[in-house]
């Protein structure tokens, strides 16, 4: 039997399936980091999503910890190497998040080029902007949505944006099929709309930066629902300003949970507070393949 801590909140059902595992489970996810640090020196596992910060401070807590489980994809709140070095497993839930997040990520296209957001805001002001608004909507049909990563996420976006009358083109570092596939540059020179769906790593940090906007068409649109650091904030807001990127919908930001305020509050930008599997369907079922990996990873 393993002492299974739970640090962050996690959708019921997984606390169910680990209890009937017969393991020790102790859901601690309503603690401050003080005392869940001084709860864990026995734990075998723990089930962190993205608020808990698993660092070499975590570790030297944990020194029985064998398992590592997120509750999502993003692996960037975990010290990778730490565990390596420490001989500790790490799974995450790499299926389940994918639709909602490719949901939310045409959501958010359709709502910043049809300025949903801006007109909601106006309309509970009690103005009625119709004239304004025409003047700065676009519509989707016949515009091309460069994908920038595609893996799970950026297949299903491509899937139902293609349905819309998108083009869609596709950059990855890997040999793609079922979507042209071009160069970042040729990328950059050719999209009219933007989706970042890549992982936070030193090779994508601000992978979006003010020489990369400049490459682009001007009036562009730019939607990140991946990590905020990939794209260089202060470049971004420049962008705005200038005209060269129309509008950016953001759900990720360098400073969670305290996003730049002069980039949020831009009439042109639609900002989202990290929601991307945040649909009950989709916490249920991430939270069962993240505990259904969890109990593999200890037998």
């Amino acid at each position: 039997m393993a002492k299974i801590v739970i640090c962050d909140p996690i959708a019921k059902v997984g606390i169910e399936k680990l209890k009937e595992s017969g393991h020790d489970v102790h859901d601690l996810s309503d603690l401050p980091r003080d005392k869940l640090l001084s709860q864990i020196a026995d734990a075998d596992a723990i089930v962190v999503r993205s608020r808990t910060k698993v660092n070499k401070e975590f570790f030297e807590h944990a020194q029985s910890l064998k398992v590592i489980a997120r509750s999502g994809v993003g692996l960037d709140n975990i010290d990778l190497n730490e565990a390596k070095n420490r001989n500790i497993k790490v799974v995450n839930a790499v299926e389940s998040p994918a639709k909602a997040v490719a949901e939310l990520t045409i959501a958010l296209i359709l709502s910043l080029t049809r300025n949903v957001a801006l007109a909601d805001h106006l309309m509970k002001k009690g103005q009625w902007a119709k004239k304004e608004l025409a003047k700065k909507s676009h519509s989707v049909f016949g515009k091309t949505l460069a994908i920038i990563g595609y893996g799970r996420i950026g297949r299903r976006v491509a899937t139902i944006a293609r349905t819309l009358g998108m083009s869609v083109i596709a950059y990855d570092v890997v040999k793609l099929e079922g979507v042209e596939q071009v160069s970042f540059e040729e990328a950059l020179k050719r999209g009219d709309i933007f989706s970042i769906h890549v992982p936070l790593l030193p090779a994508t940090k601000h992978m979006f930066n003010e020489e990369v906007f400049n490459k682009m068409k001007d009036g562009v649109f730019i939607i990140n629902t991946s990590r905020g650091a990939v794209i260089d904030q202060n470049a971004l807001k420049k962008a705005l300003d200038s005209g060269k990127i129309a509008g950016a919908a953001l759900d990720v930001f360098e400073d969670e949970p305290n996003p730049d305020p002069e980039l949020v509050n831009r009439p042109n930008v639609v900002a989202t507070p990290h929601i991307g599997s945040s649909s009950i369907e989709a916490q249920k079922e991430i939270t069962l393949e993240t505990i259904t990996n969890l109990l593999d990873a200890l037998k």
